[in-house]
């Protein structure tokens, strides 16, 4: 319509000016010819021979006068003629312009409509692809289920934003009940797992096989090992720092396809996990809640981003987080560990959470830094309990607390608060050459602890403090405070009588 309109009007714009010209052409000619009428004296002839002259000298003035208005009209048509063409240059170019930009808006067009339907195609095979390893991963043959993982694993590598994803549902399939092999446990009872349903990935997940209702449950065992083994593994490589040792530290690695993916969130809440091994890894708001370590389980100078949670966790063997950074609060309420227990250099930034925690062999937490509160209240220690050279920067609690063996504390440095009050010392409590900045309170009422040691060893207790025989109890002496005791001695202050506030459940 509007290309109708401009066209219309271009054609009306050149009658117009063609009208004007022979308008004003006859209106020339019409001025003319009534000038000359009135210059030309109609009686000169008669009057005298040269009035004749007269006339003509006057025909011939206006003449030169039409010749030249002649000129002027002329040159006024060139003008116009010239300036219709350049208007006519600048419709010509305007209109290729409009049908460029036609042209390209369409090429654009085009292009967003093809690469919209590629980006469908891509989503709709890659959601194939996943419901296809998802469906694949309740396959009764191993080899279909390690074959799962694998595509899940390309999947990822090929397309960064489905990462999270498959790390989800890779959680999710070590979430599935599990009966570990026999050499992987004393105790050959299935481990029903305990994590809550999450519709946005178990969903898609058939249960994991029952080894128990087939012959060979043994083997079948064996082999749902092999599988969750390559599921352990594919994920703490894509957890894993892969730079140098050196160029390590609190920062994310960066990121690499085949290498170290960054995800939001590990979920294996309630997981049966098998010789474990996230060493160097970064585990983003990890979720060990009511999860079972069999076979060693090593997190060696791992980074655990945001809480990181392991209550009511099982580790039946050994386990060590030597070196680990806990950015986040670190969680292990009511945990329990079955073998040793190794916590050398680790880094609690945010609050350590270690109360109703059962250690039951020794637990190893020299050189540890708790940099804010740690709260051990309720724990069991049912062997060596190591914090030799320990950096406690804020406030700790071991209320209730029970060290069935040695206790030592030798060389720890106390900025904060620490509570022992109700603490039980059923072997050796070392507390020598330790370092308390000036203010710090020692709290040990109620504490006690066996008054005779094998092989002639004697308790070492903070300044202060001494152990009386407790007449209600043979065998076991209450702390209390020494009478030559002084409040401001070696830079403390020690009330006995004096108690904080419960610490929180």
């Amino acid at each position: 319509m509007g290309r109708f309109i401009r066209d219309h009007w271009a054609r009306w714009k050149r009658v117009a000016s063609w009208a004007a010209a022979i308008i004003l052409g006859l209106g020339f000619i019409t001025v003319t010819g009534l000038v000359t009428g009135l210059v030309i004296d109609p009686g000169a002839g008669e009057a005298a021979p040269g009035a004749a002259g007269g006339n003509l000298e006057a025909v011939r003035t206006v003449l030169t006068a039409m010749v030249g208005a002649g000129g002027l009209v002329t040159l006024a048509v060139v003008i116009r003629r010239q300036w219709s063409q350049e208007r006519a240059h600048e419709l010509a170019v305007r209109i290729a312009d409009d049908h460029r930009a036609e042209a390209d808006r369409r090429h654009r067009l085009e292009l967003d409509n093809a690469a919209r339907a590629e980006h469908d195609a891509t989503e709709r095979r890659i959601t194939d692809l996943y419901m296809a390893a998802a469906e694949q991963l309740g396959h009764e043959k191993a080899s279909v289920r390690l074959a799962a993982l694998y595509a899940l694993d390309r999947l990822g590598r090929n397309h960064e934003g489905h990462r999270r994803e498959v790390v989800d549902i890779w959680c999710a399939y070590l979430r599935q009940p599990f009966t570990p092999p026999m050499r992987c446990t004393d105790d050959c009872a299935p481990v029903a797992s305990t994590a809550m349903t999450d519709s946005t990935v178990d969903a898609y997940l058939t249960s994991t096989p029952n080894p128990d209702s087939t012959p060979g449950k043994e083997e079948s065992r064996e082999q749902e090992y092999q599988v969750r083994a390559t599921a352990q593994h594919l994920l703490a490589r894509h957890l894993k720092d892969p730079r140098p040792a050196q160029d390590r530290g609190d920062a994310l690695p960066p990121v690499v396809a085949d290498g170290y993916w960054r995800v939001d969130r590990i979920d294996l809440t309630g997981a049966t996990l098998i010789d474990t091994d996230f060493t160097g890894c970064h585990l983003p708001q990890p979720d060990f809640t009511r999860a079972h370590f069999h076979g060693n389980a090593a997190f060696d100078n791992a980074h655990f981003h945001g809480n990181a949670a392991f209550d009511n966790a099982h580790f039946h063997r050994d386990t060590a987080f030597d070196n680990a950074h806990f950015h986040g609060n670190g969680s292990f309420i009511g945990s329990r560990f079955h073998e040793t227990a190794w916590f050398s250099g680790t880094h609690f930034h945010e609050t350590a959470w270690l109360r109703d925690t059962y250690f039951r062999e020794t637990a190893m937490f020299n050189d540890t830094n708790f940099h804010q509160n740690a709260w051990f209240h309720r724990s069991h220690f049912r062997q060596t309990a190591v914090f030799n050279d320990a950096h406690f920067h804020k406030s700790v609690w071991f209320r209730n607390t029970h060290f069935q063996e040695d206790a030592g504390f030798i060389g720890a440095d106390f900025h904060g608060d620490a509570g022992f009050i109700g603490a039980h010392f059923h072997g050796y409590a070392g507390f020598g050459d330790m370092a308390l900045e000036e203010g710090v309170e020692f709290l040990c009422g109620g504490a006690m602890a066996v008054m005779e040691l094998p092989a002639g060893r004697r308790h070492s207790w903070p300044p202060d403090w001494v152990l009386t025989p407790d007449p209600d109890k043979p065998g076991w002496g209450r702390l209390q405070l020494s009478r030559t005791s002084s409040p401001q001695r070696r830079g403390f202050r020690a009330h006995e009588s004096t108690v904080p506030s419960t610490p929180p459940d």
